[in-house]
């Protein structure tokens, strides 16, 4: 069986980075989801998550920090790989190379699973 999802070493050094940021505000990881939105349906969004929640599947990374998946989420991402990009200076960002996707919008913010 596929890991759920797997991070390169650049996100799990962003994730460092935004976790060493707000783990003074109470933090306790970060939660992806894959809500409903753009023209392709689904996104995927990361947030910070001050508590842990029923519902929501941990991954523990290697730098300790913990990234926590809605269960609901996790058809749709299965064996997902992200990966940081800090060299577009235009729209840096995490960047989702989910082999479930059939598809995505022009600009990148949804996708399509079949």
């Amino acid at each position: 069986m596929s890991q759920l999802v797997t991070f390169t070493k650049a996100a799990e050094d962003h994730i460092d980075r935004l976790m060493n940021l707000k783990q003074a505000e109470g933090a306790v990881g970060i939660s992806l989801t894959v809500p409903s939105k753009g023209c392709s349906g689904l996104s995927y969004k990361m947030d910070f998550m001050a508590e842990e929640k029923p519902g929501f599947e941990p991954v523990y990374l290697e730098n300790g920090h913990i990234v926590y998946v809605d269960v609901t989420a996790t058809m749709y991402i299965l064996g997902t790989e992200i990966d940081y990009d800090s060299t577009d200076k235009l729209a840096p960002g995490f960047r989702f190379k989910n082999p479930l996707a059939t598809g995505e919008c022009g600009c990148g913010e949804s996708f399509t699973i079949q």
